[in-house]
C-alpha cells in the first residue's frame, strides 16, 4: 500500500469516527503539502512527541519572530513558538492514544 493510499485510508477511517480531515485531523495542511512535495511523513497522530514540537514550535516561532521582533524581541518569539509546538504534539499524541492507533507501520493492520 502506498503512502497515499494509507492517507486516504485513514482519512475515511477517522471520517467515520467523526473527525475532520483538516486542521487538527489526519490531513493538516502543513502535512498535505509535504506529501505533495514528495515527503513521506507520518500522519501526525502516529508521530512522537518531540518531533511534533519541532515541526510545529520551529515555524511559528519563526513567524512570531519575523511579525513582532521589534517590539516584543527574540525571547518572546522563541517561547511562543516552544509552546504553541508544545500544545500541538500534546493535541495530536492525545488524540493518537483516544483512538488507539497502532504505529505508522502497522496501520491498517487492523
Amino acid at each position: 500500500m502506498t503512502q497515499q493510499e494509507k492517507v486516504d485510508y485513514l482519512i475515511a477511517d477517522l471520517k467515520k469516527r467523526g473527525i475532520s480531515a483538516w486542521i487538527l485531523g489526519p490531513a493538516p495542511p502543513l502535512w498535505r503539502l509535504a506529501w505533495r512535495m514528495g515527503i513521506n511523513l507520518p500522519p501526525p497522530q502516529f508521530m512522537g512527541f518531540i518531533p511534533l514540537v519541532l515541526i510545529h514550535g520551529i515555524p511559528c516561532g519563526l513567524a512570531v519572530c519575523l511579525a513582532l521582533w521589534r517590539d516584543y524581541g527574540v525571547g518572546f518569539s522563541a517561547s511562543a513558538g516552544i509552546l504553541f509546538g508544545l500544545f500541538m504534539a500534546g493535541a495530536y499524541r492525545s488524540w493518537g492514544r483516544k483512538l488507539q492507533l497502532p504505529s505508522w507501520e502497522e496501520y491498517p493492520g487492523v
